[in-house]
């Protein structure tokens, strides 16, 4: 069964997959949906944008080696889509100074200017950034400048850019940029931000993540979006990641909680699609 789930203030926190444990869920914001986002006018390739803190970042947040495995991963699974561009910042490394072997790297640090204008050149948008964290309340993503310190990307920047995001296809893997207000008219939020640029969808958590279980549903995601499965159905019957520990992908690193395994089934369920 399929539910389009359009939640109200108090609900929209709420994991689909917790209300409708044997349905493939798809969120949205309104019942004014525009249904006829094309990505055809798009070239058809993927960016893979890993946004990675320096370790003397103010704002703390560095991913430790799970930027590179993340970089590694998710570049490898999208190559079965096709040409594939990497925009990536390890700290102050960046580029080709970073990844000198690995083809169809940009040249540039994944700064805000930068992911803009390389998102306008593809039809599925794999990031990986820091969000919202545990205790925080900023909509945002936390895109580094070439000294790695975090440089924010707002929802105001992201709603404008239409020339962007119309069309795309977004895998958003930061920290809780599923979150939306409780405000019935202007939920707000990460994701609502790029819809309404014109994303044709977007997946992302409700919660803050582990760059490890959000990497797992990357993958799961790419290999599914190759073979022809939408990413709705996809994400329903994606299964827990891996189980070692790491970074979560909100501002300082996050903290944990509970027991690890159900923390880490908690991360799963709490990633949503969402269309607008």
């Amino acid at each position: 069964e399929r539910v389009l789930w359009i939640p109200g203030p108090g609900l929209r926190s709420l994991p689909p997959a917790e209300l409708f444990p044997a349905c493939t869920v798809t969120m949205a914001s309104t019942l004014c949906l525009n249904l006829t986002k094309s990505s055809s006018k798009r070239p058809r390739q993927t960016l893979v944008a890993v946004c990675g803190p320096a370790k003397d970042n103010p704002a703390g947040g560095h991913l430790r080696d799970w930027g590179a495995k993340a970089i590694a991963e998710l570049q490898a699974a999208a190559q079965h889509l096709g040409r594939v561009r990497v925009l990536a910042s390890d700290g102050p490394r960046w580029g080709k100074a970073l990844l000198p072997e690995l083809s169809g790297v940009r040249d540039t640090p994944a700064n805000p200017t930068s992911l803009l204008a390389e998102a306008a050149e593809s039809d599925l948008l794999v990031l990986v950034a820091h969000g919202r964290g545990d205790d925080d309340t900023t909509d945002r993503l936390l895109c580094v400048d070439e000294c790695g310190h975090t440089v924010p990307l707002t929802t105001d920047d992201i709603g404008t850019q239409s020339q962007a995001f119309a069309g795309a296809t977004v895998i958003l893997l930061a920290c809780a940029t599923a979150a939306t207000k409780d405000d019935l008219a202007e939920p707000g939020g990460v994701a609502q931000a790029l819809l309404s640029a014109g994303a044709a969808m977007v997946v992302a958590p409700l919660i803050p993540v582990e760059v490890s279980v959000a990497v797992a549903i990357g993958k799961s995601l790419i290999a599914a979006h190759a073979d022809g499965t939408s990413l709705d159905v996809a994400l329903a019957q994606t299964l827990t990641g891996s189980r070692v520990a790491s970074p979560k992908l909100g501002p300082a690193g996050g903290r944990r909680r509970g027991d690890l395994a159900t923390d880490r089934e908690d991360q799963r369920r709490s990633f949503v699609c969402l269309i607008g």
